[in-house]
């Protein structure tokens, strides 16, 4: 049984922000404050103010607009949801559901590796993978395209690893997973790593970057079936890559004209009552497979620190027991 049920009685702390969409819906948010007096152990009179985002649709949203201001007070019932609305593209949960569509993928790889001809025949989201010792990875899309190639797209905001090496193991574990038995090596399939992430990874001015395989000897380009694009959404070179980016990136991009089933998808997600509870439900998801991952690891942590300590007081027991013996042998033999 589980339950997420929510009530709340405070004052609004400032006149409420309500925004009518190009669904015609209407979407309220208003910061509430409720707040807790108790006294401290000196006997002094203490407050503590909590303050609450709520969001309200449609009907609720126009009451809001019409009766609610800065300091009324109000009751609230509703659930906790995480904020979906603050999301973008480049974040791993919004990515996950716009990916989902065939068309978006198409749209943006066409962009990314400029082949307005391009054809995704096929996409996986959040495409599993593991390696023979049974470490997992999780692709953020994996696309099959018209040509035979297969790509794997990655969002990534944070810069807190080597990505180049994490592009490198998912290269490495997606070509194991679609080389049949029996194929001769010619006949794998060519495999392209578009990485996009919101900082400039190389740090050279550019939107986009290719990196290949060169002779060091020559200085001749060698092709062995595997391409890495770094996409970055930090700098603006005005190219449609950039302009792609911004839409990934900022809360109110958005251009039907150039990228018409991005731009769709996003607002699907970001601006529908239908699509944000969907996002809702997939950001708690997220958190909930990253409370259970932590859970793991901290097990694995302490039965590793557990094992470390075990050896060491098993050590130490043994130097013990063994010098006790020495003594033992020697007075023996006098």
């Amino acid at each position: 049984m589980s339950l997420n049920k929510v009530l709340l009685i405070g004052n609004v702390g400032r006149e409420p922000d309500v925004r009518h969409l190009e669904s015609g819906a209407s979407v309220a948010t208003i910061g509430l404050a409720t707040s807790e007096r108790f006294k401290d152990k000196n006997g002094n009179t203490q407050e503590i103010t909590e303050w609450h985002t709520v969001i309200c649709w449609r009907s609720l949203a126009d009451v809001a607009e019409r009766f609610i201001h800065k300091g009324t007070q109000i009751y609230v019932e509703g659930r906790i949801r995480q904020d979906a609305m603050s999301l973008n593209p480049i974040d791993d949960a919004l990515f996950q559901k716009m990916a989902e569509d065939r068309g978006f993928c198409q749209e943006i790889l066409q962009v990314i590796l400029n082949d307005k001809a391009l054809q995704v025949m096929d996409n996986v989201p959040q495409f599993m993978l593991k390696n023979l010792q049974g470490r997992s990875c999780i692709l953020d899309v994996k696309c099959t395209l018209g040509d035979g190639r297969i790509v794997n797209a990655e969002v990534q905001k944070s810069d807190n690893d080597d990505h180049q090496r994490r592009v490198r193991y998912n290269a490495a574990l997606l070509t194991a997973n679609i080389a049949e038995p029996g194929d001769r090596f010619k006949a794998i399939p060519n495999v392209v790593v578009v990485f996009i992430s919101k900082f400039d990874m190389y740090k050279s001015g550019k939107a986009l970057y290719h990196v290949d395989r060169i002779i060091r000897e020559n200085g001749t380009m060698v092709d062995n079936g595997f391409s890495e694009l770094y996409v970055n959404a930090e700098v603006q070179d005005d190219s449609d890559v950039a302009k792609l980016m911004e839409i990934f990136t900022r809360h109110d991009a958005y251009d039907d004209e150039m990228f018409p089933i991005t731009s769709k998808r996003k607002r699907l997600f970001k601006t529908t009552e239908e699509g944000v509870n969907e996002m809702c439900e997939v950001i708690e998801k997220y958190i909930a497979e990253g409370r259970r991952e932590g859970i793991r690891k901290g097990i694995r942590k302490g039965k590793s620190e557990g094992r470390r300590e075990g050896m060491r007081k098993g050590r130490s027991e043994g130097r013990r027991e063994g010098k006790a013996e020495a003594i033992r042998n020697l007075m023996e033999s006098m």
